[in-house]
């Protein structure tokens, strides 16, 4: 599987949800930014897929701690259970 197959799959059940708005990232005037960034009942979220056994680069990581640090939700996902676990 490739990663943005695991994408599609989280976005597909992002746009499910009452109360989201998210996006793909596909350029940013940052590096690192999250993949998918989004709203979800008012509170940011920014998410880095992975494929399992893949790590977030140190940049990437520290983009994450920026967003949690400034109130948002963030975080390294490998599935759309992943995302559920860090969004509830």
């Amino acid at each position: 599987m490739r990663e943005q197959n695991v994408q599609k799959k989280i976005l597909s059940y992002l746009n499910s949800l009452d109360n989201c708005w998210c996006c793909k990232v596909i350029s940013a005037n940052k590096n690192g930014v999250p993949d998918i960034v989004g709203v979800l009942e008012g509170r940011f979220f920014g998410l880095e897929v992975k494929l399992p056994g893949n790590q977030a680069t140190p940049l990437q990581l520290y983009q994450i701690d920026q967003i949690q640090q400034s109130g948002g939700i963030a975080g390294v996902v490998y599935s759309v259970d992943d995302v559920k676990e860090l969004l509830c």
